[in-house]
């Protein structure tokens, strides 16, 4: 029996569900696009029949715009009680109940007697529409893969600025040749049809979509969901974004409301049918959209919105111009700035948002529609006081104060961005290339850094900030574990027998390879205790022999030594070191501590308490000259820093490959260097694993059947860190925990237990808070924010320790601050934390 035999079945089956996946998503995006378009078609269609309107009923042109100005008034108050709903319910269904609804209130319009009853019937059809833009990016979010993402919400955006631009068209030219009845009446049974259209072609998982599982509607559940949206709605930056998208908006429907009044009047006397040709300047709007994402990978989103606001002025003061060709092309411009602010907004919005993301953007969405509706009705006060010179000078009012938040939003999110460190220069030409490669993304690329976070599965009712503990897989590697596990328990014995020991070879072959040392000096392991465990109990200690530790290393190793203690008689040095002391300094307490007794030092490479990162070359350059081994504790320096073991200079160092590397639980590694390794007695006697042909190092394993499926995701672990980058990784990890420490120094009370250097640690930092325990700031953390962190003890002290990994959003980072603001503001008050 070959052993290609089940990969070629494995390929041919995944190739098969890639096809599946690709015609499903096909589906889904035309679906969407069709919907997004049929929706926003209804909702715009009486814009241009607004003078008509006003004729027929008597009307002001400020009270013939509150035909639009209704709708998306109550489709602002529909966004929020949708997404509310789409946690509980089956946005499938929501969504296809929305566009139906949307089409059948389209059509009893046409049949409004006066206009109070058109008002009526206008504002239930912005509460039924409310339930497609409030869910169409969300279901997107969990439907398509992130390397899709993008593309296919680009493409329901495009649907949305099609449908806005053919009702604004066909509303006019129906009308203007038959009457606004017949026209809404048309377009209603045109949206019947489009609804239709989307029930079928929209993709149907029963008995529910395997992404997104329902809330269970308790009370404790909406109160924890509802407690997380306002403390994100609170933030300063978020409100300025809000009130950015209601005067973006404004500005946008109040130009579109009252242009067409404008050119029907004298000296222009356009036609019904000529104003609506207007509409096809929503094709530049397309295009801005899809330039607006492409320049994003060029030029920072607080540059790019300034911009683009100051196109949309420059387009409006063209519309003062008496020559018509001009105020054309003003409105174009103005178009082209609008859509592509919008896309801008909304990809801020994105790197700003925590979950549950649904609702938070939901409350954009509102101020946005409700600025259409409010700001686009008031600024028709301008035309009856004054017309359309009025109109302009109100509506660059609005542009000017939306362009000073967004210059200030700027601004914030500048100063409270670290500083990336100081890169040191490579020695070779191969190293400049590599380091180019792996840095191709910056450490503070929002956008890349978003998409990546879409790899990891995980659960968003919570904030996870306790990343040290154990590693969150990928999907792919996820997934890939899986399918091994299925394998060896599918083949069982004869994989084990006659596949496994090649497979294990070619493991260690690339795990060599990763840590930049020979096979022959490596052995897996359980966990880093394990190989601690093999090293500490394996090396040659005597009676009255000294090692030296510190105080601050893993409590599992400083166990291990004190068995020793007591069984061998040793004597164990414990030291306690500077919390924020230089690399030079803590060489020289480690000097200073060497007595002739001296044989060991032990100490981890980055503290798990509070994450120093220790000068361990420098360290062990220093014990050599005086005949002094070191053993490393690298369980958290591995795969979180760039570095390769001989890099250390230690001949001996034990790790662990399910935090930062990414392996499942219960892998682990051991480095003992080759010349040294006779001197380390087996820990568990002659290993079963040390037979004929095996590496030396094999006798030190222990018995037993190990977990294969296990060690071999390890091949698909090195892979997904291959294709980040180590260099890339610690940069953005150092730059997350920066960003929130730099806030963190500015609240009373709280300090910082991390050295201040930030190349003296990574991804993990601490803190403790004057006047609370850890354990309280800890609970508060999580009954106030949904922030999971942990405490840990630092000698005397005890802190709060917070870890970030790849996935972490600096949003997430912001709610920790505002989190941490309002916990320390309890202290001195009859109140308590929690």
């Amino acid at each position: 029996m070959s052993y290609s035999a089940p990969v070629s079945t494995a390929a041919n089956q995944l190739s098969t569900s890639a096809l599946d996946q690709l015609q499903r998503i096909q589906s889904l995006k035309w679906a969407m696009f069709l919907a997004g378009s049929s929706v926003f078609a209804l909702l715009y269609a009486v814009q241009p029949m607004m003078p008509l309107l006003s004729a027929e009923f008597g009307l002001t042109a400020a009270d013939a715009s509150w035909v639009l100005s209704i709708s998306t008034l109550t489709l602002a108050l529909s966004l929020l009680l949708s997404s509310l709903l789409s946690e509980f319910i089956d946005r499938r269904r929501l969504m296809i109940v929305a566009v139906t609804s949307t089409a059948v209130l389209s059509l009893l319009c046409a049949l409004a007697q006066n206009y109070t009853q058109l008002l009526w019937l206008r504002a239930l059809l912005g509460l039924a529409l409310g339930g497609m833009p409030a869910l169409a990016i969300t279901y997107l979010s969990s439907e398509v893969p992130a390397a899709r993402l993008s593309q296919t919400i680009g493409f329901y955006i495009a649907g949305t600025a099609l449908g806005g631009m053919l009702g604004r068209a066909f509303g006019a030219l129906l009308s203007d040749q038959f009457s606004w009845r017949l026209a809404l009446l048309l377009l209603g049974l045109a949206g019947l049809a489009a609804a239709w259209q989307f029930q079928r072609t929209l993709p149907q998982v029963a008995p529910r979509s395997p992404h997104f599982t329902p809330a269970t509607p308790d009370l404790q559940s909406l109160r924890q969901m509802m407690r997380s949206v306002f403390m994100q709605i609170r933030q300063p930056k978020l409100l300025a974004l809000f009130a950015i998208a209601f005067l973006l908006t404004g500005s946008y429907t109040g130009l579109y409301n009252y242009i067409t009044f404008y050119l029907l009047a004298p000296p222009y006397l356009f036609s019904q049918s000529t104003v609506a040709a207007i509409t096809v300047f929503y094709v530049f709007g397309i295009g801005s959209s899809l330039w607006g994402a492409m320049l994003t990978k060029r030029l920072p989103l607080r540059t790019l919105v300034p911009m683009a606001l100051l196109l949309m002025l420059l387009g409006l003061a063209a519309t003062l111009h008496p020559d018509v060709r001009v105020i054309l092309s003003g409105i174009a411009l103005f178009t082209f700035g609008f859509f592509a602010c919008h896309t801008l907004c909304s990809n801020w919005l994105a790197t700003l948002v925590q979950a549950p993301k649904a609702l938070v953007t939901a409350v954009y969405l509102c101020c946005y529609y409700l600025g259409a509706s409010t700001l686009g009705a008031f600024s028709g006060r301008g035309w009856d006081y004054g017309g359309w010179p009025a109109v302009v000078l109100l509506l660059a009012l609005l542009l000017c104060l939306a362009l000073a938040l967004s210059l200030w939003l700027a601004w914030q999110l500048l100063s409270t961005s670290p500083q990336p460190p100081e890169q040191t220069l490579p020695d070779t030409p191969q190293q400049a290339s590599d380091a180019a490669a792996k840095s191709a993304q910056s450490a503070t690329d929002e956008v890349y850094w978003q998409q990546h976070s879409r790899l990891y599965p995980r659960d968003l009712t919570f904030i996870q900030l306790e990343n040290g503990y154990v590693g969150t897989q990928p999907s792919s590697v996820l997934q890939a574990w899986q399918q091994h596990q299925q394998l060896v328990n599918s083949q069982s014995a004869l994989y084990l027998r006659q596949h496994w020991p090649q497979e294990e070879v070619a493991i260690y072959q690339q795990l060599a390879d990763f840590c930049g040392v020979q096979p022959d000096e490596l052995l897996l392991t359980r966990n880093l205790c394990e190989g601690m465990h093999i090293l500490l109990h394996g090396y040659p200690l005597q009676a009255d022999d000294e090692v030296i530790c510190a105080t601050q290393d893993y409590d599992a190793v400083l166990a291990s030594l004190q068995w020793l203690v007591t069984e061998k008689q040793i004597r164990l040095n414990l030291l306690q070191l500077p919390t924020n002391s230089t690399d030079q300094a803590l060489v020289q307490c480690y000097a200073e501590t060497i007595t002739p007794r001296t044989k060991l030092i032990v100490l981890s490479h980055l503290c798990h308490r509070h994450g120093q990162i220790m000068p361990v070359a420098a360290i062990s350059r220093m014990a050599r000259c005086h005949g002094v081994d070191v053993m490393v504790d690298a369980a958290h320096s591995f795969a979180q820093l760039d570095y390769q073991l001989p890099a250390l200079e230690a001949d001996f160092i034990a790790t662990n490959l399910h935090k930062w590397f990414g392996a499942p639980l219960g892998t682990g590694l051991v480095f003992i260097r080759e010349s040294r390794l006779a001197e380390i007695r087996p820990l568990y006697g002659l290993s079963d694993h040390a037979g004929s042909g095996a590496m030396p190092i094999q006798r030190l394993a222990a018995p037993g059947t190990v977990a294969v499926p296990a060690l071999l995701n390890i091949r698909d672990a090195l892979a997904f860190q291959r294709q980040v980058g180590l260099t890339q990784k610690e940069q953005r990890l150092r730059y997350l925990s920066q960003y929130w420490l730099t806030q963190a120094r500015q609240i009373p009370g709280l300090q910082i237990i991390t050295p201040s250097d930030p190349t003296q640690s990574c991804a993990i930092a601490a803190f403790t808070l004057h006047g609370q325990s850890a354990d309280d700031v800890v609970a508060a953390l999580w009954q106030q924010a949904r922030i999971f962190a942990v405490s840990r003890q630092l000698n005397q002290l005890q802190i709060v320790r917070i870890t970030v990994q790849l996935f972490t959003q600096p949003a997430e980072l912001d709610l920790l601050i505002v989190a941490l603001r309002q916990i320390a503001t309890t202290i001195g008050t009859d109140q308590p934390p929690i």
